[in-house]
């Protein structure tokens, strides 16, 4: 079912044995009923042609994003003013012949998190480490914050070492990666953090698991919190959600060298009515 050089990863992994074992799961229900599943390749491209098509036709760019959101019509750029970090973090990263990805909407997770002045904050999916760099920028002007990350490493040998690489040390007394998949690491990560201020989602990218997964973080979300989800265009599993709880959305357009991604943010209001 899973390639051969994999099957061999996740068996030198015990703790990730429930992932691979739904991940087997999944593979089997594919090939036996494929017009039943949500994540056949065909049945996923469709997904994705679909809500992007949506994500572009309410979106907006990153700067009208933090304006709308803060009111801050002008604010440090991100990018400037971590220049230097930033060139370091790169450097290290160009050491690494592996993709792990790339570096997220940066600027948008750094102001609205400073907008806040977050304290307590849970992200799902670390890679490289660049959007755990941007919180970890902003949390560590302030006295008790704390960044609890879960990350499933990529499913090859040596992934854990690159996990986290561009966070510089300094930075690591604030932070906390629960190396396992969501379904084991999110409750894990809701204990130590069960009140947060904000939230980024960034992992499990089928859609039942970013449904299962939403509804607990924003839980957790203290009310005018904020909550982050990246690539919502994969499926609608944003915009479900976003009904679901009755909330209205703001898309943003990150344009990269690989096309256009679309994160979502929600505010949580201070009081929820039914």
């Amino acid at each position: 079912m899973l390639s051969l050089q994999r099957s061999l990863w996740f068996l030198k992994h015990p703790k990730l044995y429930p992932e691979s074992i739904r991940k087997v799961n999944r593979k089997i229900q594919t090939l036996l009923f494929p017009s039943r599943v949500t994540h056949t390749a065909e049945a996923r491209a469709k997904a994705q042609q679909e809500a992007t098509q949506w994500c572009e036709q309410y979106a907006i760019d990153t700067q009208s994003a933090i304006l709308q959101i803060t009111g801050c019509t002008e604010f440090d750029s991100f990018y400037q003013k971590f220049s230097e970090q930033l060139k370091t973090s790169e450097t290290i990263v160009e050491k690494y012949a592996v993709n792990m990805g790339g570096c997220g909407n940066l600027e948008l997770i750094y102001q609205l998190a400073e907008y806040i002045q977050a304290k307590k904050v849970i992200e799902t999916g670390v890679s490289y480490g660049w959007s755990s760099l941007a919180f970890l920028l902003s949390l560590k002007n302030r006295q008790d914050s704390m960044l609890v990350s879960t990350d499933l490493p990529y499913a090859f040998e040596g992934s854990e070492n690159y996990v986290g690489c561009v966070v510089p040390l300094e930075l690591k007394s604030l932070w906390k990666i629960i190396s396992y998949a969501d379904r084991e690491a999110l409750p894990q990560a809701l204990k130590l953090l069960p009140s947060i201020d904000l939230a980024h989602y960034d992992s499990d990218k089928f859609y039942e698991g970013r449904l299962w997964a939403y509804p607990k973080l924003w839980e957790a979300l203290k009310p005018e919190g904020i909550f982050i989800s990246d690539d919502i265009h994969d499926d609608f599993a944003f915009r479900d959600f976003c009904n679901s709880i009755k909330q209205q959305p703001l898309i943003v357009k990150d344009s990269t060298d690989s096309g256009n991604r679309y994160v979502g943010v929600l505010v949580k209001p201070k009081t929820i009515t039914a």
